[in-house]
């Protein structure tokens, strides 16, 4: 690895790039997320191991939701609200790997559309349950940011359950790209 790989943009150096070489990141790794689906019988993404309180199913629905919400705030225009909160829910995507494999598809497909954009949108959170949300403004990129670390974070649960069902993954599934420069550093 190059010392190059740990240069920080200047404010302004990734306007155009930022979001292309996120989007690339991500759909990169959704591919990857689908490999591993595919070699998974359905009771095997729908299994939840003694302890756990969730399923390989329910992790990726969750990361495929969240990307979702974010697209359809994205594709429909400047300034437009963004609430993973608030999010549509769907028990067909945790139950059913052949139905999360066509949504990781199109959701490809439609980073690779928005790759090549900027704008900003407006994001609302609950904060406390009992209070209104609460809205910031964030912009394209930095959301791409948040959904690709967010996605690596739930594969690696991922790949805790898979390991429980006796299933070994790639050695980078689910390791942050920031582990990697690191490790890779260090040889």
């Amino acid at each position: 690895m190059s010392e190059t790989a740990n240069h920080k943009a200047a404010p302004g150096e990734d306007s155009d790039d930022g979001v292309a070489t996120i989007t690339k990141t991500s759909v990169t790794i959704i591919q990857q997320l689908e490999c591993c689906l595919r070699g998974l019988s359905n009771d095997q993404y729908t299994f939840c191991p003694e302890g756990q309180t969730s399923t390989i199913g329910q992790h990726v629905r969750h990361v495929a939701e969240f990307y979702q919400a974010f697209l359809d705030s994205a594709e429909t225009g400047e300034g437009c609200d963004l609430c993973y909160d608030d999010r549509q829910r769907s028990t067909l995507l945790q139950s059913s790997k052949d139905v999360v494999i066509h949504e990781l598809k199109s959701i490809r497909q439609r980073l690779t559309i928005l790759s090549h954009t900027s704008r900003t949108l407006k994001l609302w959170s609950i904060i406390e349950p009992s209070k209104p949300m609460i809205g910031t403004e964030t912009n394209l990129a930095r959301e791409a940011i948040y959904l690709l670390d967010h996605m690596i974070h739930h594969m690696a649960l991922i790949k805790m359950i898979a390991r429980d069902q006796g299933i070994i993954l790639d050695r980078c599934f689910g390791r942050a790209q920031s582990t990697i420069a690191h490790e890779d550093l260090a040889y």
